[in-house]
């Protein structure tokens, strides 16, 4: 990660702003890098950046969401629980984001104590993820987060199906 990072850096500085939209894929890399890092402040002030510089209006919807979700893993979850709240009362014509933030706010809400607002989320995620091999790795998720909602033997046989998901897909280490 820290290669792609320096690369990143590297040719931000060389474009020079004369390649706006390959910049803003860039600093797209950088925050997710930095979201898998778990360095959610750096993704937040990324965004930021992202939002006042080279913001096209098809992608407002999708820096909010990850907004909301750094600020949620920076323990402002107030704010978070905001910010989703808005996005999902819109009109989200991208179906990825509409799951997206279905997965966030099954954690937010659970957090928050309000279960069955979670487990509501939690089943249009999985409706919307089951059987469709681009939500692969969303669906999967879910049903290793499935302890939170379902019984404990059926919990038990999810959450087993998804780590060998996990596993041959090179997400886990054996």
């Amino acid at each position: 990660y820290d290669a792609v990072l320096n690369a990143v850096k590297e040719f931000k500085k060389l474009s020079d702003d004369k390649f706006p939209y390959a910049e803003q894929q860039m600093i797209i890399k950088e925050v997710e890098i930095h979201q898998i890092l778990g360095e959610f402040t750096k993704a937040y002030v990324l965004l930021n950046t992202l939002k006042c510089k080279y913001l096209p209006l098809e992608s407002e919807n999708w820096i909010e969401y990850w907004k909301a979700s750094c600020l949620f893993n920076m323990g402002y979850t107030n704010e978070s629980k905001e910010k989703a709240d808005l996005l999902i009362s819109g009109q989200l014509s991208d179906e990825y984001l509409y799951l997206k933030l279905d997965i966030l706010l099954v954690g937010m809400y659970h957090h928050f104590g309000n279960i069955a607002y979670a487990s509501k989320r939690y089943e249009q995620a999985i409706a919307i993820s089951m059987g469709n091999k681009f939500y692969e790795k969303e669906y999967n998720y879910l049903l290793s987060i499935s302890n939170m909602f379902l019984d404990n033997e059926l919990a038990i046989r999810q959450i087993g199906k998804s780590i060998r998901y996990f596993r041959e897909n090179n997400f886990l280490v054996s």
